[in-house]
């Protein structure tokens, strides 16, 4: 909405209604630094959501990641690969 030109700018009125979609997300838990729930951009991987989430802990393993998409769990994510609206990732712990 905004264009950067105050004078072009809309303003909001009394009884006026603002429509904004809610956005697509992914959600990044276990071994993050910031876990949570995330907007879908376009073209977002598995390895960029992990970003999105403060990258990994110490302690946090890329190979001990799990997708559920869809209700069905996979133990073997492709970080490069690209994420589906509504995609859980969890990092799970190094062993050592």
């Amino acid at each position: 909405m905004a264009t950067g030109d105050l004078h072009e700018d809309p303003y909001v009125s009394p009884g006026d209604k603002v429509y904004a979609p809610e956005a697509d997300l992914v959600y990044v838990s276990g071994q993050v630094r910031t876990p949570g729930a995330f907007p879908l951009k376009s073209g977002m991987t598995f390895r960029m959501a992990i970003s999105k989430a403060g990258g990994l802990t110490d302690s946090g393993s890329e190979k001990a990641a799990t997708l559920t998409r869809d209700g069905k769990k996979t133990k073997h994510v492709d970080l490069d690969s690209k994420v589906m609206p509504g995609d859980t990732v969890v990092i799970g712990e190094r062993l050592f």
